[in-house]
């Protein structure tokens, strides 16, 4: 988005084939409608604050409590709360390993062996220049 002044001039310094090559985020579809996208991303972006807002007041309560009430045992918690979300990681990462590992089995199923056997169709042209 630029002023009058600076489209002039940007396009004083392009050369006469030279087409504008721009790339748009938002498609022209939402750009000229009504409400020219700003309201559709207004209502997405309160929506997804609303959302968060919520999590991360949850979050912060948990960790006030757990400091507060259990500081003690916070490492411990802590310790257990990571290694469930390392042991989840883990269990996806196998998970994809495997699937990827049969993808690519049943894909060269048929496949016997890399080494072509027809070798003595292959002529040699030796050049005794």
């Amino acid at each position: 988005m630029e002023c009058k002044t600076c489209k002039e001039k940007s396009n004083k310094r392009k050369l006469p084939g030279e087409e504008n090559l721009e790339i748009n985020l938002i498609p022209k579809s939402i750009q000229e409608g009504d409400y020219n996208g700003n309201f559709f991303f207004k209502i997405i972006a309160f929506v997804v604050v609303a959302i968060a807002i919520p999590f991360i007041i949850l979050v912060l309560l948990g960790q006030i409590f757990m400091t507060f009430f259990l500081p003690k045992s916070l490492p411990k918690v802590s310790k257990k709360f990571k290694a469930v979300f390392m042991g989840i990681f883990t269990k996806y990462a196998e998970f994809k390993i495997k699937r990827e590992t049969k993808k690519r089995e049943n894909q060269f199923r048929d496949t016997t062996s890399y080494v072509e056997e027809n070798i003595d169709d292959i002529e040699i042209f030796e050049n005794k220049k």
